[in-house]
């Protein structure tokens, strides 16, 4: 892919069996440093997650010293591209999890067989493979398609939504200090595993003595 913007911002991930990722921290962190990456790398005993940005050369070094580590060769990675450095500082921590599940699951054998795009059709022709009959039963008939309105309206609704208005204010006192609203409760989902996201966040804004001051509350 080619592209005019300067920075390449790369999510990556890969469940292996990292037996010491204290050890691996360190040479990565010095990798990424030097290169003058920025953003978030996890390792754990499972493997490795994060998402990483810098000039795609730089970039490309870090992801090679990652797919070094153990089991890592085949690294899932998906990149986009940005005007500029979305990412402030760099971060390489050691986790119990790379996704948190809350439960105690080890991806590399608590997981289900893999079936390939060629052998689908054929498993589930299979009178032993148990499926949902979405074509005759008048019950599920339009059960994928509840499902597919369900995540784009509720789970996923504030990505198919305009934003609200954003409304500004003088700043007759002419503040020049943070003002932090919160905290918001969120609930979300990880678009990649379809995870649940549930916390709180605090939003702070920073005006000067010459900007118009915005409101908060949605």
């Amino acid at each position: 892919m080619t592209t005019q913007l300067p920075i390449r911002v790369s999510a990556l991930y890969r469940f292996a069996r990292l037996d010491d990722p204290h050890a691996a921290r360190g040479p990565l962190l010095a990798a990424a440093r030097d290169a003058g990456v920025k953003g978030t790398l996890l390792l754990a005993h499972e493997g490795v997650n994060g998402t990483i940005a810098g000039a795609p050369e730089a970039l490309d070094r870090v992801i090679a010293q990652v797919r070094a580590l153990p089991g890592c060769a085949n690294l899932s990675l998906k990149h986009s591209w940005f005007d500029a450095n979305p990412f402030h500082r760099l971060k390489v921590k050691v986790k119990r999890e790379i996704v948190t599940m809350g439960v105690a699951v080890d991806p590399l054998t608590d997981a289900g067989t893999y079936v390939a795009p060629a052998d689908w059709n054929t498993l589930i022709a299979d009178p032993e493979t148990l499926v949902i009959d979405t074509t005759s039963d008048h019950n599920t008939q339009e059960t994928a398609e509840r499902v597919a309105k369900l995540y784009v309206r509720e789970v996923f609704g504030g990505r198919y939504t305009a934003p609200p208005k954003v409304t500004e204010f003088p700043n007759a006192a002419r503040l020049n200090e943070l003002m932090i609203v919160g905290p918001v409760t969120v609930r979300s989902a990880c678009s990649h595993h379809l995870c649940p996201i549930i916390g709180r966040i605090w939003v702070g804004v920073m005006p000067n003595e010459h900007s118009a001051l915005i409101g908060l509350s949605k």
